[in-house]
């Protein structure tokens, strides 16, 4: 009886030993930007707004109907993004929408063991149409683990 209960304990050390929590991961591994709407100068609600993101040729739509921004992750096979902005979707006419293209960097980011990698990135440049659009302001170019940056704030006309 002592003989079993002794490689009872063992065994039970072991498999305990096996359920390290280093071998977890609770750490977010995706990285995202931060948009932000405003109109002359402040902050700004848009009611019925759309975003569209081209992928492989075809138009994704996103509706932000009532957001004062949106956050997006960055695709890690390439350098840039192509957005696509209708502040107010019931208006269909091109002179509606506005396109945003992202330049960017990428940089591996190691966290542990147990999660892996993750992903920076550093904004360098933008371009974008000015149809509703009045500027895009690059406020932070490093897009990385902080969730309280906004990294792009979008100024439309009033």
């Amino acid at each position: 009886m002592q003989k079993g209960f002794g490689v009872s304990v063992a065994l039970l050390s072991v498999l305990m030993g096996a359920c390290n929590p280093a071998d977890t991961c609770l750490t977010p591994q995706t990285v995202a930007l931060r948009v932000g709407f405003s109109t002359a100068g402040a902050d700004t609600v848009l009611p019925n707004a759309n975003l569209g993101l081209e992928k492989g040729g075809s138009w994704y739509v996103i509706p932000l109907k009532g957001q004062s921004g949106f956050a997006l992750p960055l695709p890690q096979v390439q350098d840039s993004i192509r957005l696509l902005i209708q502040p107010d979707s019931s208006l269909q006419s091109p002179e509606a929408l506005d396109t945003i293209d992202l330049h960017y960097t990428r940089e591996l980011h190691f966290i542990s063991t147990a999660c892996g990698y993750e992903t920076f990135f550093t904004l360098t440049g933008l371009s974008f149409t000015r149809n509703t659009l009045d500027t895009v302001e690059l406020l932070q170019p490093k897009v990385n683990n902080d969730v309280n940056s906004e990294h792009v704030r979008l100024v439309f006309f009033n």
